[in-house]
């Protein structure tokens, strides 16, 4: 017997929440020294073992490389990656695939996750603001947020050795950090 609207919406509601509090439980640690343990990873199988996590993820197009390993912190590149994912479900066209790309930079040194998605109800956001802690754009407000998670996208990829750029391109808005070999 499936649930009725008033308790889906409910449930929701809670997710919701419990994501707020875990962002800022997040910003906490980062705030106090968030100690983290670099080891040897496989880039293509975080990557898929994050969308297969997310809700939705059978709209998410990923391309990876194989066998590109990386020295990182699984578990702070997971957070990141949830983010970044989370975000691209949340404000893209609810009928367009979203995409994920890994790829190593021109110089061979680093290795770069691109998350893309089709531009929704939201628009684009500021690029000047995009990872300032509680940004969110006007639009951005019918959904449910805190405005960290690109702050904490932005915090973690920098605390891994790492760099982070947004753009929107062809129609997509496009999220990209690249992590040291």
């Amino acid at each position: 017997m499936g649930k009725n609207n008033s308790s889906t919406r409910i449930d929701r509601a809670v997710d919701d929440i419990n994501a707020v509090i875990e962002r800022c439980q997040q910003v906490d640690k980062l705030e106090k020294g968030w100690q983290f343990l670099k080891e040897q990873q496989d880039m293509a199988t975080l990557v898929h073992e994050c969308v297969e996590r997310v809700d939705q993820h059978h709209r998410f197009v990923v391309e990876t490389l194989p066998r590109v390993q990386l020295t990182t912190d699984g578990e702070l590149f997971k957070v990141i990656m949830n983010n970044l994912l989370e975000n691209a479900i949340k404000y893209s066209a609810t009928d367009q695939p979203l995409g994920v790309k890994v790829f190593k930079s021109n110089d061979q040194a680093h290795v770069c996750v691109q998350v893309s998605n089709a531009i929704g109800k939201a628009g684009v956001p500021d690029a000047q603001q995009v990872f300032a802690k509680y940004y969110r754009s006007e639009l951005a407000h019918a959904k449910t947020g805190s405005g960290l998670g690109l702050y904490i996208v932005k915090s973690l990829t920098e605390l891994l050795g790492g760099k982070v750029a947004y753009r929107v391109e062809d129609g997509l808005v496009v999220f990209e950090i690249c992590l040291p070999l």
